[in-house]
C-alpha cells in the first residue's frame, strides 16, 4: 500500500513537470494506480474524426398529471324537495297547508303536509325534462301565493311587503314548473297571502 502512494506522489509529480521521457512511465503507472481503485478511470480521448455524444438535459418542465375524465353525474331516480310555508305579512309558519305537485293534469298528484313549523318535505319521481306545477291550499288563505326568490321575503320591510301582497291579488301570477334535475334536490320556500276576512 505505502508502495502504491509513493508511485502516486512520483505520478503527481511527473504530471507536473511533463517530462517527456517518463510519458510511457505515467501512463503504466495511472493504469496500475486506477485498477487499484487509487486514482480515478483516465478519460479516453477520442479518436480522430470520432464525435462524442451529448448527453441529454432533462427538461426542467414537470409533466402535468392526467387528470382521470369526470365521470357523467347519472340522472336522480327521485327529486327531493324541502321547503317552508309562512305568512306573507306576519312571516309566521303556517302548519298544516297542503301542497300539491302535479306533473300533468291527466296523472295523479303528489301531495304534502307542513309541519307545526310550517316545514314539509316530498319525494317525487324525477323526470327527465317536464317539471311539477305547484299549487297550495289552506282555508285561511288564498289560493294565490308567492314564491320566494333569492332574496326572501322574510329581509323585506313589512311596506314592501304589503305592496307585493296588494299587486298579487290585483295580478295574475303564474308559477314555472319545479324542475330538480341531476342534482336531485331543491330547497322551494313559499310566502301565503291571508284572505281579507283574517287581515
Amino acid at each position: 500500500m505505502l508502495l502504491l502512494l509513493i508511485v502516486a506522489v512520483l505520478v503527481v509529480g511527473l504530471e507536473l513537470q511533463g517530462g517527456e521521457p517518463w510519458q510511457s512511465f505515467r501512463a503504466s503507472a495511472i493504469s496500475a494506480l486506477s485498477e487499484k481503485g487509487i486514482l480515478p478511470a483516465p478519460k479516453k480521448k477520442p479518436e480522430s474524426g470520432q464525435t462524442i455524444p451529448k448527453k441529454k438535459k432533462k427538461s426542467r418542465r414537470r409533466q402535468r398529471a392526467k387528470r382521470p375524465a369526470a365521470a357523467a353525474q347519472a340522472p336522480a331516480e327521485d327529486w327531493i324537495i324541502t321547503g317552508e310555508v309562512y305568512d306573507l305579512l306576519t312571516l309566521n309558519p303556517i302548519s298544516n297547508a297542503t301542497l300539491t305537485f302535479r306533473e300533468d293534469p291527466t296523472k295523479p298528484a303528489v301531495t304534502a303536509k307542513t309541519d307545526s313549523l310550517g316545514q314539509f318535505e316530498v319525494t317525487l319521481p324525477a323526470l327527465p325534462q317536464a317539471g311539477y306545477t305547484p299549487s297550495f291550499f289552506h282555508p285561511d288563505f288564498d289560493k294565490v301565493f308567492l314564491e320566494e326568490s333569492r332574496a326572501p321575503y322574510k329581509r323585506w320591510s313589512e311596506d314592501r311587503r304589503r305592496d307585493a301582497f296588494a299587486e298579487a291579488l290585483t295580478a295574475e301570477v303564474l308559477h314555472v314548473p319545479i324542475f330538480v334535475g341531476t342534482q336531485g334536490t331543491l330547497t322551494y320556500n313559499i310566502a301565503a297571502l291571508p284572505k281579507s276576512g283574517q287581515l
